[in-house]
Protein backbone atom coordinates (compact mmCIF):
# COMPACT_ATOMS: atom_id res chain seq x y z
CA UNK A 1 0.00 0.00 0.00
CA UNK A 2 1.49 3.47 -1.06
CA UNK A 3 2.52 5.59 2.02
CA UNK A 4 1.56 9.84 1.75
CA UNK A 5 4.92 11.30 1.47
CA UNK A 6 3.47 15.08 1.29
CA UNK A 7 -0.44 16.10 1.61
CA UNK A 8 -0.31 19.12 -0.05
CA UNK A 9 -2.68 21.18 -2.70
CA UNK A 10 -2.01 24.83 -4.40
CA UNK A 11 -5.00 27.19 -5.00
CA UNK A 12 -5.86 29.02 -7.89
CA UNK A 13 -4.63 32.14 -6.59
CA UNK A 14 -1.20 29.94 -6.36
CA UNK A 15 -1.29 29.72 -2.58
CA UNK A 16 0.58 26.45 -1.65
CA UNK A 17 -1.25 24.89 1.35
CA UNK A 18 0.35 21.23 3.01
CA UNK A 19 -1.28 19.31 5.97
CA UNK A 20 2.04 18.05 8.40
CA UNK A 21 0.30 15.31 10.65
CA UNK A 22 -3.16 13.87 11.47
CA UNK A 23 -6.06 16.53 12.11
CA UNK A 24 -3.89 18.87 11.13
CA UNK A 25 -6.58 21.09 8.98
CA UNK A 26 -5.22 24.14 6.79
CA UNK A 27 -7.80 26.22 4.74
CA UNK A 28 -7.35 29.31 2.79
CA UNK A 29 -10.08 30.70 0.52
CA UNK A 30 -12.51 28.33 0.71
CA UNK A 31 -9.81 25.62 0.28
CA UNK A 32 -8.24 22.79 2.97
CA UNK A 33 -6.59 19.88 3.22
CA UNK A 34 -6.43 17.31 6.04
CA UNK A 35 -4.73 14.34 7.26
CA UNK A 36 -1.05 14.93 7.22
CA UNK A 37 0.97 11.51 6.52
CA UNK A 38 -2.03 8.89 7.83
CA UNK A 39 -5.00 10.13 5.06
CA UNK A 40 -5.93 12.90 2.79
CA UNK A 41 -8.92 15.04 2.72
CA UNK A 42 -9.47 17.95 0.09
CA UNK A 43 -12.32 20.33 0.09
CA UNK A 44 -13.41 23.32 -1.41
CA UNK A 45 -13.93 24.06 -5.43
CA UNK A 46 -12.30 21.26 -7.90
CA UNK A 47 -9.94 23.83 -9.44
CA UNK A 48 -6.87 22.87 -7.36
CA UNK A 49 -3.58 21.69 -8.64
CA UNK A 50 -2.61 18.24 -6.98
CA UNK A 51 1.02 18.40 -4.95
CA UNK A 52 0.05 14.88 -3.36
CA UNK A 53 2.91 12.50 -3.59
CA UNK A 54 3.00 8.85 -2.75
CA UNK A 55 5.17 6.47 -2.41
CA UNK A 56 4.96 4.85 -5.06
CA UNK A 57 5.51 8.02 -7.28
CA UNK A 58 8.39 8.36 -9.77
CA UNK A 59 11.49 9.86 -8.65
CA UNK A 60 10.66 12.94 -11.10
CA UNK A 61 7.00 12.93 -10.45
CA UNK A 62 7.97 13.85 -6.57
CA UNK A 63 10.26 15.80 -7.43
CA UNK A 64 8.39 18.01 -9.19
CA UNK A 65 5.31 18.19 -7.08
CA UNK A 66 7.97 18.70 -3.90
CA UNK A 67 7.02 21.63 -2.04
CA UNK A 68 9.48 23.39 0.87
CA UNK A 69 9.07 25.85 3.06
CA UNK A 70 10.49 29.33 2.28
CA UNK A 71 9.34 31.59 4.57
CA UNK A 72 7.58 32.08 7.96
CA UNK A 73 4.83 34.58 8.71
CA UNK A 74 4.09 34.23 12.32
CA UNK A 75 3.00 30.72 13.12
CA UNK A 76 2.04 30.33 9.67
CA UNK A 77 4.93 28.55 7.63
CA UNK A 78 4.70 29.94 3.42
CA UNK A 79 5.47 26.45 0.99
CA UNK A 80 6.02 27.18 -2.50
CA UNK A 81 6.83 24.32 -4.97
CA UNK A 82 10.75 23.63 -5.46
CA UNK A 83 10.44 24.19 -8.91
CA UNK A 84 9.09 27.35 -8.83
CA UNK A 85 12.12 28.60 -5.98
CA UNK A 86 14.73 30.72 -7.48
CA UNK A 87 17.98 30.59 -5.15
CA UNK A 88 17.54 32.42 -2.10
CA UNK A 89 14.42 30.34 -1.34
CA UNK A 90 15.91 27.26 -2.15
CA UNK A 91 18.92 28.63 0.61
CA UNK A 92 15.52 29.28 3.24
CA UNK A 93 14.31 26.18 2.34
CA UNK A 94 17.27 24.12 2.79
CA UNK A 95 17.95 25.45 6.23
CA UNK A 96 14.47 25.37 7.37
CA UNK A 97 14.14 21.48 6.29
CA UNK A 98 14.92 20.69 9.90
CA UNK A 99 12.43 22.13 11.42
CA UNK A 100 9.88 19.87 10.15
CA UNK A 101 8.33 17.41 12.63
CA UNK A 102 9.62 13.98 12.22
CA UNK A 103 9.48 13.43 9.28
CA UNK A 104 13.04 12.65 7.85
CA UNK A 105 12.31 11.00 4.75
CA UNK A 106 10.45 14.07 3.33
CA UNK A 107 14.41 16.09 4.34
CA UNK A 108 15.70 13.30 2.50
CA UNK A 109 14.00 13.95 -0.72
CA UNK A 110 13.55 17.19 -0.56
CA UNK A 111 17.15 17.24 -0.76
CA UNK A 112 17.29 14.80 -3.16
CA UNK A 113 15.25 16.99 -5.27
CA UNK A 114 16.83 20.03 -5.19
CA UNK A 115 20.43 17.96 -6.16
CA UNK A 116 18.65 16.16 -8.89
CA UNK A 117 16.46 19.92 -10.25
CA UNK A 118 19.83 21.84 -9.90
CA UNK A 119 21.76 18.93 -11.72
CA UNK A 120 19.61 19.20 -14.27
CA UNK A 121 19.74 23.06 -14.59
CA UNK A 122 16.05 23.11 -14.62
CA UNK A 123 14.01 26.43 -14.38
CA UNK A 124 10.86 25.45 -15.04
CA UNK A 125 9.80 22.43 -15.78
CA UNK A 126 6.49 20.54 -16.03
CA UNK A 127 5.71 16.36 -15.98
CA UNK A 128 4.04 14.98 -18.37
CA UNK A 129 2.80 11.54 -17.36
Amino acid sequence: MAKIIQNAIKTPDGTVIRSLYRHHNVSHKGHFIDGGMDYVRIGGTVDYEDLIILSTDSFEKMCLKMVVNVSIEGDKLIWKKLVDCDEKEISVALKNLNLLPSQGYTVCLAKAAIHFLSCMKVEKYTFQP
